[in-house]
């Protein structure tokens, strides 16, 4: 027989996300141009708030507003921390090294919190 995810399951989900969306914005404050860090920085803020009282429809919605960037064409997915070189060409935003792996973090922790049912 399974057992319900319980509100303290779901806060540790939430404290989770929130860890890592720390993370991601770190990284995102390197490019000073990025049009994502915004989304990011008000995401982190909602996280936050929810921690002293939510329900599971609250980490449904801010679950689905951060997974809403992801994929797509011209979405965050298709972001590239690029800079423009001495040289005028183009080379990657020193300290990005891991993005992937802190987005692809934010996207599975954010959708942890929206899956209901039982764990």
């Amino acid at each position: 027989m399974s057992v319900p995810i319980t509100q303290e399951i779901r806060l540790g989900q939430l404290q989770l996300l929130i860890e890592s969306l720390c993370e991601l914005n770190k990284i995102l404050a390197l490019d000073t141009d990025c049009q994502w860090t915004a989304h990011f920085r008000r995401s982190q803020l909602e996280a936050e708030k929810l921690l002293s009282d939510f329900t599971q429809d609250h980490l449904n919605v801010l679950s689905t507003r951060i997974r809403s960037v992801y994929g797509g064409m011209g979405s965050f997915s298709d972001y590239v921390p690029i800079t423009k070189s001495q040289d005028g060409g183009f080379m990657t935003i020193a300290g990005m090294e891991n993005l992937t792996l802190h987005s692809g973090h934010v996207y599975d922790q954010a959708l942890e919190l929206k899956v209901v049912g039982r764990r």
